[in-house]
């Protein structure tokens, strides 16, 4: 059981970091299994409070309704089933996490999109994955706008700049609190997430994970990691090996900090992290 895990990011205009911290993560203790191999499990559960406003610290612990009330909202307002791709793209904020744990939930995929992509990208991967609804922020949904009201895509924004149009629904209106869980029976070998390459030589490719392949993973990787340690990443949310990260901290109870290549000096100071994860670029 994870009884000490915490997620702490770090975001600014320039260099997106956000601070962000996830206390008393209570998911049972078959979250990670060494037999059932899903993900599916009490994301859905587990207990996130947000507090705190944007460059400044969220505290997340103590609630779930935002999870559960975005699996509702997935299932009955968009018409998500278990099999159905939904699209996240943002910078790495709350909502991600909270995201994905809706999604894997209901037993739909989670299609994590580059946050760096431009609308060819986007058009290209909306239609390429056929996914079913797109959760972004600002940024993300106006490049996107275009080609998914062209396909019907249903758009969720996340802390909105401006005023949004009809055909965009706000988080905060739409996830509704009191809902309860709302999870599907998911099995080793159904689609967890599908992720994009970097596509250096041609188009991007969409490479799919199920939760058995992500379960190997986290079990695999060689590192002794326990409550109390404290990791620093450098990588996007959405980034393959981060993801595998994450999960694994959470599922040791270790507090993950995520910085940023003009915050990586003061950071590493600061938290004087015991593990960090990062792409080959850093080293």
């Amino acid at each position: 059981v994870v009884e000490d895990g915490a997620l702490q990011l770090g975001v600014e205009d320039e260099d997106c970091r956000l601070d962000l911290q996830i206390d008393d993560f209570y998911p049972r203790t078959d979250f990670f299994p060494p037999t059932a191999g899903t993900l599916v499990d009490d994301f859905a559960s587990s207990h996130f409070e947000t507090s705190g406003r944007i460059h400044g610290t969220v505290t997340l612990g103590s609630r779930t309704y935002e999870v559960d009330g975005l699996c509702h909202a997935l299932v009955h307002r968009y018409g998500v089933q278990k099999g159905d791709r939904v699209a996240v793209a943002m910078r790495n904020y709350p909502e991600w996490i909270i995201a994905f744990a809706a999604i894997v939930s209901v037993g739909a995929i989670n299609v994590s999109f580059n946050a760096w992509w431009t609308e060819d990208e986007m058009d290209f991967a909306l239609k390429d994955s056929g996914a079913k609804a797109l959760i972004g922020d600002q940024q993300r949904i106006d490049t996107a706008h275009h080609v998914a009201r062209a396909m019907g895509v249903k758009m969720l924004i996340v802390r909105p700049e401006t005023e949004v149009g009809p055909d965009i629904d706000e988080w905060t209106e739409v996830v509704k609190s009191g809902l309860g869980a709302l999870v599907a029976d998911i099995q080793p070998d159904d689609d967890c997430t599908i992720l994009y390459t970097s596509g250096t030589t041609g188009t991007p490719k969409g490479v799919q994970l199920t939760h058995a392949n992500m379960c190997s993973q986290i079990e695999n990787l060689p590192l002794e990691l326990r409550p109390g340690d404290r990791a620093l990443s450098i990588l996007p949310i959405w980034h393959s090996y981060e993801r595998v990260f994450e999960m694994f901290c959470f599922s040791r109870g270790v507090t993950t900090h995520y910085t940023s290549l003009r915050a990586l000096s003061e950071d590493l100071q600061t938290v004087k992290p015991t593990v960090m994860a990062s792409a080959p670029r850093l080293w």
